[in-house]
């Protein structure tokens, strides 16, 4: 076990996250959690209260990462704003605003054998390649903690990439995990009801693992808003 870096103590519910992120990193940016390509008879397998941990070989054997913008282009929703908020009326995040639009989004999913990301948890697709890329500077080690910095632990990197699994298992209920590394320089996190993800770090450095990695997303700007509680 490893004590919890100080610095990753997160800021309280009605908190900016945004503003708390800014205080030690220049570079915040908002990875979507990418679609899953899944045959019909593998669907239930991720689909909703369904889902079970599926190990590396399982993953490779029976999915694929699918895009948001792949995604417009086969449902018709006219921006990723939208498909947002689809997806979070969906869940029950927010209020939903058209009934009958999350219905046809959701029977178009099904036709094309895709099922909608997951909420505020790391996407089990991408794992490997967020450990790569922090491999890629230097790093043998990342500490994976709970949301809330009361439970942490160092892991080596190789070992986590030759795991049976590709995330971190753990029977406490609603856990949350951040990845950072000792230095603090990166930080990957998720966010709670949200379909996107936070990467943090030096904004050029951020930038090349992005543009590596193919991490579908946007850069936070000034002025730009996130609060743990929707």
């Amino acid at each position: 076990m490893t004590r919890m870096n100080p610095q990753i103590t997160v800021p309280a519910h009605d908190g900016d996250v945004i503003e708390w992120f800014q205080k030690h990193f220049d570079g915040i940016y908002a990875i979507l959690h990418p679609f899953i390509k899944t045959s019909p008879q593998h669907r239930s397998l991720f689909d909703g209260l369904s889902y079970k941990l599926q190990t590396r070989e399982q993953l490779k054997a029976v999915a694929s990462p699918v895009s948001w913008k792949r995604v417009l282009e086969l449902t018709g929703v006219p921006t990723i704003q939208r498909l947002n908020r689809l997806l979070s009326e969906r869940i029950g995040a927010i209020r939903s605003e058209d009934h009958a639009e999350c219905r046809a989004l959701y029977q178009q999913l099904v036709l094309y054998d895709l099922v909608e990301p997951r909420e505020g948890l790391f996407p089990e697709l991408l794992f490997d390649q967020f450990l790569l890329s922090l491999a890629d500077w230097g790093y043998e080690s990342v500490v994976i903690g709970s949301e809330w910095g009361e439970y942490s632990k160092q892991h080596q990197i190789r070992n986590l990439l030759r795991g049976k699994y590709p995330t971190v298992k753990d029977n406490r209920r609603f856990f949350r995990p951040t990845i950072y590394t000792e230095d603090f320089g990166f930080l990957y996190g998720v966010h709670w009801d949200s379909f996107y993800m936070f990467l943090c770090g030096p904004k050029e450095i951020v930038s090349e693992m992005v543009m590596k990695y193919n991490f579908e997303g946007f850069f936070f700007e000034p002025g730009m808003k996130v609060y743990w509680m929707n």
